[in-house]
């Protein structure tokens, strides 16, 4: 969910990668979460922004409390939050286990192979419960990494979602995966994809219940974030220009609306740099 980790060296981050080949097309990693991690100890919440990289929180000890829309929940156990469309506030504090499976931005199509829902019953549900959605497996999951530490971790998850996957439901977008650059327009995805308008739109609402001009601007809007967080430049014309926005009101209004700050705004937050594994270069959610 959040935009990029600033990396103690001093600091074991437990990110472990799939090694399944199949899985490699909607699995980014999965990170071991507890409570000497510094994503943990975080002195104040943190704040996470709409995204295209839906999350499975597998809760094995602790809870964690989540404010959205208004609503704060506390989350004992594991959730899935396919798709979060707002700003969303996390206070991991009382965590002392979680496994978090981070997926591909793809939105909802990195998710769907996995289980049994539709795009259209999710895409309105930002925090689902994992053990409604995938049932009794989950459960032994959940059980297995309980008991197991270290890299035995990877063998437990790959063997777990390989087996969950339903390689019939993989779509055009697991497909297109990072073919989709973030300036990319709905006319050069059309021609890039080689289909119509129409089959087009098909796609992207049955495997993220969105249309193709939502999904572009949102991957766009993480790029964007990337920047702003490593300060790469402050010259808002900078990525109108690399970004392919009309001007730099029309940056500046977009930004805004997915993180409900201005650009300026941003740069002043301290959570815009929050606590995730990832390696330098790499941008998720």
């Amino acid at each position: 969910m959040l935009v990029k980790a600033v990396i103690d060296q001093s600091v074991t981050m437990r990110r472990l990668y799939p090694q399944e080949s199949v899985l490699k097309p909607y699995i980014n990693y999965y990170w071991v979460v507890d409570n000497v991690d510094p994503f943990t100890q975080a002195k104040a919440a943190l704040v996470d922004f709409p995204s295209l990289c839906p999350e499975l929180l597998i809760g094995l000890q602790g809870s964690l409390q989540v404010s959205y829309k208004g609503r704060s929940h506390i989350i004992r156990g594991s959730v899935l939050f396919p798709f979060v469309d707002e700003r969303i506030i996390v206070d991991p504090q009382k965590i002392e286990r979680v496994v978090l499976v981070k997926f591909k931005p793809l939105g909802l199509a990195a998710v769907l192979p996995f289980c049994g829902a539709t795009a259209k019953q999710l895409i309105h549900q930002p925090i689902v419960s994992a053990s409604a959605l995938f049932g009794a497996p989950l459960e032994i999951l959940s059980e297995s990494l309980f008991a197991t530490q270290g890299g035995h971790l990877v063998e437990i998850l790959d063997s777990w979602f390989k087996h969950q996957l339903d390689a019939r439901k993989n779509g055009l977008l697991a497909d297109l995966g990072d073919e989709m650059s973030p300036a990319m327009s709905v006319a050069e995805l059309r021609q890039h994809a080689g289909f119509s308008c129409s089959s087009l739109e098909r796609y992207f609402k049955k495997e993220t219940a969105m249309s193709p001009k939502q999904f572009l601007m949102l991957n766009r809007f993480r790029h964007v974030m990337e920047e702003i967080a490593t300060g790469t430049s402050h010259d808002w014309f900078d990525y109108v220009v690399k970004y392919g926005y009309y001007d730099q009101n029309h940056f500046i209004k977009e930004v805004k609306r997915y993180s409900g700050y201005t650009p300026a705004a941003l740069l002043a937050l301290d959570f815009v740099r929050p606590y995730r594994p990832e390696a330098p270069g790499e941008f998720i959610r």
